[in-house]
């Protein structure tokens, strides 16, 4: 009688774990696509003219932040926070009024 309960149990328990990790997989709180960007594929900018970003997130971008960086120095240029995170918006980058990198290359980090 008791290897009975156990084995009840054990199948209880199992139907359970099975039960939470469908749950989990199926759930629309975890991503299954990540957030795009698109821009040219390599660009070297002369900082006059903006460069246009096009970002796009399926569950929303609830936020986002453009840091230029020479490896050791680093500026944040552009962020935002939305309230109604966006499906798709476009960024427009322009130069930032004080920059001051010693170096004359730089990368641009959207993230």
């Amino acid at each position: 009688m008791r290897k009975k309960g156990r084995m009840y149990l054990f199948l209880f328990v199992l139907l359970v774990l099975g039960g939470g990790l469908f749950a989990i997989l199926n759930s629309s709180y975890f991503e299954r696509q990540k957030p795009q960007i698109a821009v040219a594929n390599r660009i070297y900018w002369n900082l006059k003219k903006p460069i246009k970003v096009a970002i796009s997130d399926n569950s929303g971008i609830k936020s986002y932040k453009v840091v230029m960086s020479d490896g050791v120095h680093e500026e944040i240029i552009d962020q935002q926070t939305f309230e109604n995170p966006p499906k798709k918006s476009l960024i427009v980058i322009e130069r930032p009024l004080k920059l001051e990198f010693p170096k004359k290359r730089a990368l641009l980090e959207i993230e």
